[in-house]
């Protein structure tokens, strides 16, 4: 697993390799620098990773996984997993190697993919409108109104590639769902509700069915983060890890719309 990070300012490149052998004995090395004399760049990179390697006399003959943190990496050819799987098939001619990359942000593009659907529309729209500028003045307007207290006053901005951002967006709703029910009354009697009109309704918190729908959201993006270290511990590749994460959530939501759900929607007329 190759990774970049910043600390106290300073950018950090580490690479991480774990050999698993076919008796289930593993062997792990690592190594991380400070100062990197090179463009940090997918050709760059590979140039690094392969002198590393050479240094750690990694047989790579016998690797059949690569993780690459950063969804990027492996969206194009011309990436740094592209270009480091091209390499150990020019050099060892080994077909067997498949690319992988790290599975917060596997959950990332899968949170994505889930967003272009009809109802995943409607959820990106309301959490687009929850988070924009003049929705979180007029929230921090009301709590300073109303004298709110506990309720986190400014919300933060959904990232695009941090799907931890979303999960506090969420948890942020429903710790504080009876204000955010009177600042969404009060701001309609001026204000039309954001966000399209579909089977689902309105895109505010008054809506029983949409609020149903972001909280299964909520659980289904919490529960994920659950088996995020299990999936790389383990070492799997992208086929095993999608059917682990479509089996929970079809797991979660079989739970949710027998139980839990049903009681929550109950208790919400």
């Amino acid at each position: 697993m190759a990774d970049s990070a910043m600390y106290s300012g300073v950018e950090y490149f580490s690479l991480f390799v774990r050999f698993v052998f076919s008796d289930g004995s593993f062997e792990e090395k690592r190594v991380k620098i400070e100062n990197y004399d090179g463009k940090t760049d997918a050709a760059g990179w590979l140039s690094w990773i392969m002198k590393i390697l050479e240094l750690m006399d990694a047989d790579l003959i016998k690797c059949i996984g690569a993780c690459f943190d950063g969804a990027y990496v492996l969206i194009r050819n011309g990436g740094l997993s592209g270009k480091l799987l091209a390499k150990i098939k020019e050099r060892d001619g080994l077909n067997g190697f498949d690319s992988n990359y790290c599975f917060s942000h596997r959950t990332n593009k899968a949170t994505e993919m889930c967003f272009e659907s009809q109802w995943g529309l409607t959820i990106e729209s309301f959490l687009d409108g929850l988070t924009v500028q003049t929705t979180r003045t007029a929230w921090d307007q009301f709590c300073a109104k109303n004298h709110i207290k506990g309720a986190v006053l400014k919300l933060v901005q959904r990232s695009e590639t941090r799907w931890l951002q979303t999960v506090l967006i969420l948890d942020n709703m429903f710790e504080n769902l009876p204000s955010l029910q009177d600042f969404y009354s009060e701001r309609e009697q001026y204000q039309k509700p954001f966000g399209p009109r579909n089977i689902m309704g309105e895109c505010n918190v008054n809506c029983k069915l949409f609020v149903a729908c972001m909280f299964f959201t909520q659980i289904v993006l919490s529960k994920v983060k659950i088996i995020n270290d299990w999936l790389q511990t383990a070492n799997l590749l992208y086929p095993v890890a999608y059917q682990r994460v479509e089996d929970l959530i079809s797991n979660i939501f079989e739970l949710r719309r027998k139980v839990v759900l049903t009681d929550y929607l109950e208790k919400m007329k």
